[in-house]
């Protein structure tokens, strides 16, 4: 009708593509009445999933919604569940919230507390969706915190480290406070704790915005990041046994070319993953941290980096997109030039 057209063109308006404005329209009609009989939710339901499904989706930036890069379901419970009218809704009514702007691109000059907001309603999606607690890529796991705070030119910026010249493994590399889960330890708790002995961020003093899923670490250890806030104002004390310096670079960063290079690397037999790397305050970030930085600024600022993420062609992949199991005799080293 022309009261639809005029609805969808609104849509439009707001920066959706065709495909997605139809899918809200149908979406927003079934919401509507639903009121009258939740029985009518089923046939709009269902057509909004057929335009979602040919238009691309609800995630037209989120890095953890493309099409073809993981095959598996979001979990048994997902497979499993039947949807309920409210169930149905409230997942519908979420979606919806996701479409009208949560992972739209964000402005350069976006603040921490609009990073936490990106955050926070990406990791409730990611939960409401059966993502919230991801298998871990290996038998081995650790974690990392990403400890985001406001910058003096009150964009966000990211705490790092360099590690100890004196360590056996990664010695004076660029990581992120963190290291492996204790016998029993849940994500969390391990990126918490290691912060804490690493460079004297108590618990007290961070709030948790996000988990992300797992990357799969040279060494093949499952590796989670934890991002989180701390204040603005919190000073690194480094325990000279594992940290010899801290330093801070802006998370938007890690989405340019500026200071970017990359080689492409066998990680396992048959399976290329890109390696990147930045210069970022005369320091070299890359590796694990590097893409785990690109992730979260994906998320953050609604926008994919400005370089490709996998190699191209057969065997080009994505780290997190590789479990250890697999490849039980893989354990090549990354090239000379990259280390």
């Amino acid at each position: 009708s022309h009261t639809r057209h005029l609805q969808c063109m609104a849509y439009r308006a707001l920066g959706l593509g065709w495909g997605r404005a139809l899918a809200a329209r149908v979406a927003f009609d079934s919401l509507e009445s639903s009121v009258a009989s939740r029985r009518r939710f089923i046939s709009p339901l269902l057509g909004a999933g057929c335009l979602v499904r040919r238009f691309g989706g609800f995630y037209p930036n989120d890095p953890w919604h493309q099409t073809g890069t993981r095959s598996e379901p979001r979990g048994e419970s997902a497979r499993r569940s039947e949807a309920s009218p409210d169930r149905t809704e409230s997942k519908l009514r979420g979606l919806l919230e996701d479409l009208m702007g949560a992972r739209q691109s964000r402005p350069a000059s976006l603040g921490m507390d609009e990073a936490a907001d990106a955050l926070t309603r990406w990791w409730a999606r990611e939960t409401r969706n059966g993502g919230g607690d991801p298998a871990p890529l290996s038998s081995r796991r650790a974690s990392v915190l990403v400890p985001l705070s406001r910058g003096p030119d009150g964009g966000v910026q990211v705490l790092l480290c360099t590690r100890s010249a004196g360590l056996s493994t990664h010695a004076g590399e660029v990581c992120l406070p963190g290291g492996k889960n204790d016998e029993g330890e849940e994500d969390v708790d391990a990126a918490l704790r290691e912060a804490s002995e690493e460079v004297g961020l108590t618990p007290g003093l961070v709030k948790v915005l996000a988990s992300l899923p797992p990357f799969l670490s040279k060494g093949h250890v499952s590796v989670r990041p934890v991002v989180a806030a701390i204040p603005d104002d919190f000073e690194p004390v480094p325990n000279p046994e594992e940290v010899d310096r801290c330093f801070r670079a802006p998370l938007e960063s890690f989405l340019t070319k500026e200071g970017y290079s990359f080689r492409d690397w066998e990680f396992t037999r048959g399976k290329r993953i890109r390696v990147h790397r930045f210069q970022r305050g005369g320091h070299d970030v890359w590796g694990l941290t590097a893409v785990m930085l690109v992730r979260v600024a994906e998320i953050v600022y609604g926008r994919n980096a400005e370089f490709a993420m996998s190699p191209p062609g057969p065997g080009g992949t994505d780290i997190q997109s590789i479990v250890s199991e697999e490849h039980p005799s893989a354990n090549m080293e990354p090239p000379r030039s990259m280390m």
